[in-house]
């Protein structure tokens, strides 16, 4: 999988993502089988680009405690 088919995965599950609230590394590597390196690299190149928006996501940890961590989602063209 390249960056633009990275990123294809990226817009289709940020349209899939409840509220708008952007996808995690671990959400879009579980849906492309990307290792989460992998992901993040493009996340970065994309960011400095200008073409990816960091949001804050709430999700429950292993332990259960709910914790915020990074989400993100591409900025509209």
């Amino acid at each position: 999988m390249n960056e633009n088919e990275l990123l294809e995965a990226l817009i289709d599950a940020t349209r899939r993502a409840p509220g708008g609230e952007g996808v995690t590394v671990t959400e879009i590597a579980e849906a492309t089988g990307v290792n989460d390196a992998r992901i993040r690299r493009v996340i970065k190149s994309a960011l400095a680009q200008g073409r990816v928006e960091v949001l804050t996501k709430r999700v429950v940890a292993i332990s259960g405690r709910i914790c915020s961590v990074p989400s993100y989602r591409l900025k509209p063209s």
